[in-house]
């Protein structure tokens, strides 16, 4: 069995997320697991591609969002 390690130690949650990304549900051979998967993964690569897309683009022009501009919404 596979060690996994959480900040809020919720350790399903986190081998979920590792059988989610390595793809092992592809073994269960269930046409609409695979197909929602393959979708999950899509949208996890896509969301961590803009992040880094996001990041460059802060880093090359010195810009960086203030986040605690955030809090003034929800206050």
């Amino acid at each position: 069995m596979r060690k996994v390690w959480t900040d809020d130690g919720n350790i399903s949650y986190a081998a979920a997320q590792w059988f989610l990304l390595e793809g092992e549900y592809k073994s269960i051979n269930d046409q609409a697991i695979i197909e929602k998967g393959d979708r999950a993964r899509l949208a996890f690569f896509c969301m961590l591609a803009a992040l880094m897309a996001w990041g460059v683009c802060a880093s090359v022009s010195g810009v960086w969002f203030p986040f605690s501009c955030l809090l003034e919404i929800f206050i």
